[in-house]
């Protein structure tokens, strides 16, 4: 699966394998629970709610060799909640604990380690598109700390975005259209186009934060419809797409920041600075990447983007 730019690669997260299905105690809180033995059924009360999460997401890949897209929800616990929940899989290694929601176990992990940092990510095995969207929905609406405070979107509007971006994603990768083209303008003749350009310039700090992930530079083509202030756009088509895309992010990030975008020579340099961010601000290894595949979440990541990104759940775990 594609990993998102995004936090939660950095730091330890589950992996989960058990498929949903109903319990008896449904008027139990969403969240996380200690399970049964046999892990059909919820015991005790919650580990942490719904109403403890500091962020969610939701990420989508495509499965090796099929067009299936398997789709996850990730997160972050709450500083006030993260030692409830290291305690919570520190005593559950061996056994299994449960994402509770609706009535149903979700999934059920088993944790091979204490997990500190509160992260977490819930497999949507067998939902599709529309299924996995609602349930992300309603997490994100039931929630309370969700970090949106300096988006210019609603919580409806932001909503209405993740979904049509994921939509048009897998669109894109999956349309006869797209997939023999190697023109990407031809990102426009999709569906969820014309609903994502309706929505208006204030997505485009939306766009900008996908920008950076290698596959989606066909995105640029929805920020240059949108941005109109030429001198945020990069009009040198000579050098390809990513290389546009990676000066396009140059420009937006010095104008709004006023200060200039920090540049590499070499993609060892890079990593080894985005290694130093992200221990400055307290990430750590994530034990189910390799090296490899760590490096290249690293290099799919705008520096500046992810400084902010980190200032940002700094500032929220120490609220």
């Amino acid at each position: 699966m594609e990993k998102a730019v995004r936090f939660i690669c950095m730091i330890p997260v589950l992996f989960f394998m058990f498929g949903c299905h109903p319990v008896s105690d449904i008027d139990k809180p969403n969240g996380w629970y200690h399970l049964s033995e046999d892990a059909e059924n919820i015991e005790g009360d919650p580990i942490v709610t719904v109403k403890d999460f500091l962020f969610l997401r939701l990420d989508s890949g495509m499965l090796n060799n099929t067009n299936k897209y398997l789709y996850e929800i990730t997160g972050i616990i709450k500083k006030e909640k993260r030692k409830t929940f290291a305690d919570a899989t520190e005593k559950s290694i061996g056994r299994k604990i449960g994402f509770f929601y609706n009535g149903k176990i979700l999934c059920a992990p088993s944790p091979n380690m204490r997990l500190e940092n509160g992260a977490f990510s819930v497999s949507l095995s067998g939902y599709d598109q529309t299924e996995a969207y609602m349930i992300y929905k309603e997490l994100r609406e039931e929630m309370t700390g969700y970090l949106d405070s300096g988006s210019s979107l609603t919580a409806e509007e932001m909503h209405r975005f993740d979904s049509l971006y994921i939509a048009w994603k897998n669109n894109y990768r999956t349309n006869p259209i797209t997939q023999v083209s190697s023109n990407t303008n031809d990102a426009r003749q999709l569906e969820q186009y014309p609903q994502l350009l309706e929505m208006g310039k204030k997505i485009i700090p939306c766009i900008i934060t996908r920008l950076p992930v290698r596959n989606d530079f066909f995105a640029l083509t929805l920020y240059d419809d949108l941005q109109d202030i030429d001198s945020l756009k990069c009009f040198d088509y000579s050098k390809g797409e990513q290389y546009r895309v990676q000066m396009t992010l140059k420009k937006y990030i010095e104008a709004k920041t006023g200060k200039k975008k920090k540049e590499f020579s070499s993609d060892i340099e890079k990593i080894q600075a985005i290694k130093e961010l992200s221990a400055k601000y307290g990430g750590e290894d994530d034990p189910a990447y390799t090296d490899a595949e760590r490096d290249s979440i690293f290099l799919d990541t705008d520096y500046e983007i992810m400084e902010d990104i980190l200032k940002m759940f700094s500032s929220g775990l120490n609220e």
